[in-house]
């Protein structure tokens, strides 16, 4: 069974993305809290983190991605991330993450790209 981290502040997303998993068969760990990631990492040992961009306390998933990008512990991670920035579309490779999902889109569509990923 996949493991999937899911990162995001907005509960209701969180809670969503969480059941949904749940559902399709993954084994699911959640936080709200972009300090909690670390911690999460070393004792779920995730095959794929779904991370917001824009967190709340000031942290910003773009940063966490390119942590964890230049760490050999986890770089070989998948990361997609999950935002209602639009815009923030244009920028996800150069952060090191593998796929972007729009918040409000078709869930499918992330369903297949976390398909994909864990291939």
């Amino acid at each position: 069974m996949s493991k999937i981290l899911i990162i995001d502040d907005d509960l209701d997303m969180l809670i969503g993305l969480l059941l949904l998993f749940k559902k399709n068969g993954y084994e699911v760990e959640t936080t709200t809290n972009g300090k909690e990631v670390w911690p999460k990492l070393n004792s779920f040992h995730p095959d794929l983190i779904l991370l917001d961009i824009h967190l709340s306390g000031g942290l910003d998933g773009r940063e966490i991605c390119k942590q964890l990008k230049n760490d050999v512990k986890f770089s070989h991670i998948p990361v997609i991330f999950i935002s209602a920035d639009v815009l923030a579309e244009s920028s996800f490779i150069d952060y090191g993450a593998q796929g972007f999902f729009p918040k409000g889109a078709d869930i499918k569509d992330l369903i297949n790209s976390v398909k994909m990923q864990l291939k």
